[in-house]
């Protein structure tokens, strides 16, 4: 069962477990009995519990597709890369944003991204096959290799 509104799944029936058996043929919900009718060998009455919405606000990290992420553990930091060519790095423990640096390939996408071993640079490949290594916690580029 999806909601249309959000595209959401709020339910998703297990023959076994709900006592269908056969083959679906017809369905029907009932919002006054908050229960769905199931047509297959025979008729089944699925008692639907809805949950309240917990209001809230949905953060989206990045305004494209991300594409990897990595999280430092000498920083506690999570690091964000997307298709945009945007890199962002988020407190693990607030979930806040500590601050972004765009165009870090110019206009191709970051495709991955790995920490060196003390965990205070960050490597990144672009789409257009260079590698750049970074301070992650300042933003600023220290190498670029071409090929």
């Amino acid at each position: 069962i999806w909601d249309i509104q959000d595209h959401r799944c709020l339910f998703t029936a297990q023959p076994k477990a709900s006592m269908i058996h056969g083959d679906l043929l017809a369905c029907l919900y009932s919002p006054a009995m908050k229960a769905l009718f199931i047509a297959a060998d025979h008729l089944s009455l699925l008692s639907l519990k809805t949950r309240r919405r917990i209001p809230g606000h949905v953060i989206a990290s990045h305004g494209e597709p991300v594409l990897c992420c990595g999280y430092s553990e000498q920083l506690r930091q999570v690091v964000s890369c997307s298709e945009g060519s945007v890199i962002k790095v988020w407190n693990f423990d607030t979930g806040r944003q500590v601050f972004e640096f765009g165009e870090a390939h110019g206009p191709s996408a970051v495709t991955c991204m790995t920490f060196d071993p003390q965990g205070m640079r960050l490597i990144t490949g672009g789409r257009n096959g260079c590698l750049k290594i970074w301070n992650f916690n300042n933003g600023q580029c220290l190498k670029t290799l071409r090929r």
